[in-house]
């Protein structure tokens, strides 16, 4: 998802009860799996707390309506030792799982950011920050042709990375 100030601004507006380094490290472009594993000595590991395939009948956001229907639900935790437990959800569409895409029933504890999205195939779509009680969600729909992934990851409120700067949290403009 090419940057975009004016856009950015209107999606990350949910976010400016946060601190600044809070902030950049929310919307940090790069991949949430490849910053925790480029830290040094972080012992970064992905926990699969559940993946089952699930049913919906409709999601409460208008932007999440293709997901309605049968969907993989992965639900991960991924731990470190500098950072707060950080969780994330993910859903594919069972008509999507062809293709590359059916490694996702094998990939266990290995993060799909990793070796599904890491892919040039797909691209973010749309962005969306909501922040509620315990949590800071930053949504992600990813694209390739008519395939879509979901992705839900849940920071702590008080998840902060300790070496980004602006220039590191937009690289990807």
């Amino acid at each position: 998802m090419k940057f975009s100030k004016v856009k950015n601004w209107l999606t990350e507006k949910n976010l400016s009860v946060l601190n600044y380094n809070q902030k950049l490290s929310i919307i940090d472009n790069e991949s949430l799996t490849k910053r925790l594993e480029s830290e040094p000595n972080n012992n970064f590991r992905v926990h699969v707390i559940s993946q089952k395939i699930i049913h919906k009948k409709r999601f409460f956001k208008k932007y999440l309506a293709q997901f309605s229907g049968y969907n993989i639900e992965r639900k991960v935790k991924l731990t470190c030792e500098k950072y707060p437990i950080i969780f994330a959800k993910s859903y594919i569409p069972i008509r999507h799982c062809y293709g590359k895409e059916s490694f996702i029933r094998i990939l266990k504890n290995k993060s799909l950011g990793k070796y599904l999205l890491k892919s040039p195939r797909f691209k973010k779509e749309l962005i969306r920050y909501e922040i509620d009680n315990e949590y800071i969600h930053r949504i992600i729909i990813y694209k390739h042709k008519l395939k879509r992934i979901i992705v839900d990851e849940m920071f702590s409120n008080d998840f902060s990375l300790k070496s980004i700067s602006l220039v590191k949290a937009r690289n990807k403009f």
